[in-house]
């Protein structure tokens, strides 16, 4: 049986993820604004677009693990979800970087 929008609002406010935080270690935040800022001095914003990428999905994976959800159910919805819309923002900036675009200034 399908959900209604009502059904996964309930679901949404009975899960406690709005009010849920998140600590990101130091060393990984100061790694990544090394890794950005080297791409970017060197001009490598797509390598830069993907380890900001990366960074940010482990940040969530983060979240997945040190957040107590409200039952086995929410905790296997969030994890397919996350592993979904991952693969598929991934696969589809992969295929972004790799087609040719407009000619930039770089050039």
């Amino acid at each position: 049986m399908p959900a209604t929008i009502n059904d996964l609002l309930l679901w949404y406010k009975a899960s406690g993820i709005q009010e849920a935080s998140i600590t990101i270690p130091l060393v990984e935040l100061i790694i990544s604004f090394l890794l950005l800022t080297i791409c970017l001095l060197l001009r490598f914003p797509r390598v830069g677009l993907i380890v900001a990428y990366l960074f940010t999905y482990r940040w969530g994976w983060l979240f997945y693990l040190h957040n107590n959800f409200s039952g086995q159910q929410a905790r296997n919805l969030f994890l397919t979800g996350y592993i979904i819309f991952g693969i598929i923002v991934l696969a589809l900036t992969v295929v972004a970087m790799t087609m040719p675009g407009r000619a930039s200034s770089n050039d």
